[in-house]
């Protein structure tokens, strides 16, 4: 790692005390390469780091970011506060001076997910085309435990990078459950009960609908299938049967 790359780290501490120094863009794919999670959700927040750190000082291209990583943790270099996980994508968009980019392979490492489970945010998903209820959906997924004992659940979806992972990783067209409802308050859509607010949303055009059709669906299913709303989200009944997508935290079995 060059002497510039290092003086650049800072600590948390040392941060909020003085100006972080700006550096030269650095084009070795090696000092970003040690990355994350293919993920792009903003809703992961992650421990600071300083094993590594780099401030854009210019325009960033796609000579001057890693391709052999799908995310980087950013940061915002005024507040240096975490802003969360962006794809290299995402940071070809930004501006410079605005973020700092930070790497260490201890910051998080992609889950080691068993056959039939894909890489997902900093866990793994598992598609069952077997067609259940909301609640037998999630009591499906609530029987999968991480090596910390961390039950499954229905997937969740923060942002419009994971609902495009989730998608691809589709093998079957159909429509599956994810966590998404608002069962506790009509029109409030949240992740977890009554925590958890939704602030990203994929829906179909029209959806959700009028209050007296809306009041008995309070559940969410999306689209895998190319011919039939595509990436997009409708509200359904919960007593309804649809395929649906577990998540766990981890590695689970």
């Amino acid at each position: 790692m060059t002497d510039s790359l290092q003086n650049s780290a800072a600590s948390p501490a040392q941060s909020s005390q003085e100006e972080m120094p700006f550096v030269s863009t650095v084009t070795s794919p090696m000092v970003l390469s040690a990355l994350l999670t293919p993920s792009t959700s903003t809703a992961v927040q992650l421990p600071m780091v300083s094993s590594a750190a780099l401030v854009l000082s210019t325009s960033p291209t796609m000579s001057t970011l890693p391709m052999t990583s799908s995310a980087i943790l950013v940061a915002s270099s005024s507040t240096m506060r975490t802003i969360g996980i962006c794809s290299v994508t995402s940071i070809l968009q930004m501006s410079p001076s605005s973020v700092v980019l930070f790497m260490s392979s201890s910051v998080a490492q992609l889950a080691d997910c068993a056959d039939g489970w894909h890489q997902y945010r900093t866990g793994c998903i598992k598609f069952f085309t077997t067609s259940l209820t909301k609640s037998k959906a999630y009591q499906k997924c609530q029987e999968f435990k991480t090596a910390d004992q961390i039950k499954g659940k229905l997937v969740k979806i923060p942002s419009s990078d994971d609902n495009d992972q989730v998608v691809s990783l589709s093998l079957k067209s159909g429509r599956y459950y994810i966590a998404l409802s608002d069962w506790y308050e009509e029109g409030v859509y949240r992740w977890k009960g009554q925590t958890d607010k939704a602030t990203y949303f994929n829906w179909k055009a029209g959806y959700p609908q009028e209050y007296n059709i809306e009041k008995n669906r309070d559940c969410v299913v999306i689209s895998t299938n190319p011919s039939d709303y595509y990436k997009k989200w409708t509200t359904v009944e919960c007593s309804n049967s649809w395929h649906f997508i577990c998540e766990c935290e981890d590695a689970c079995s």
